[in-house]
């Protein structure tokens, strides 16, 4: 997501790979296992901290990080984008199913995400 006139990046996102550089002292900073992006859904247990998340320390109890989303509908008078996406949240060790469904509305200076969750 850039703002062309000052050619700034808002979504600047770096995923972190283990590379061959890397010691055992750079383990504790973590690595990611998927891509680093805007708006992911992520699903937590009570436990996560920033810290914890921060160093990909922490359980997902949601399968939505990496899913792919539907898009339902592209209203360009409206700028505006519907997706959706099905999946699952543990809860109490059992998967329930879950659908997400988001509405994107992009206005001048800035973008409002409406959620709706249906099991």
């Amino acid at each position: 997501m850039d703002y062309l006139l000052t050619s700034w990046n808002y979504l600047d996102t770096m995923t972190r790979y283990k590379e061959k550089y890397h010691t055992k002292e750079d383990e504790p900073n973590g690595f990611d296992w998927y891509t680093r992006n805007a708006f992911i859904d992520h699903f937590l247990d009570d436990s996560c901290t920033m810290e914890s998340f921060s160093s990909m320390n922490y359980k997902e109890l949601g399968s939505f990080v990496d899913s792919e989303y539907s898009l339902t509908d592209l209203d360009r008078e409206r700028k505006a984008l519907y997706l959706n996406v099905k999946g699952h949240v543990q809860i109490k060790n059992k998967n329930k199913s879950l659908k997400i469904a988001k509405i994107y509305d992009f206005k001048k200076n800035s973008i409002q995400v409406k959620y709706s969750l249906q099991n």
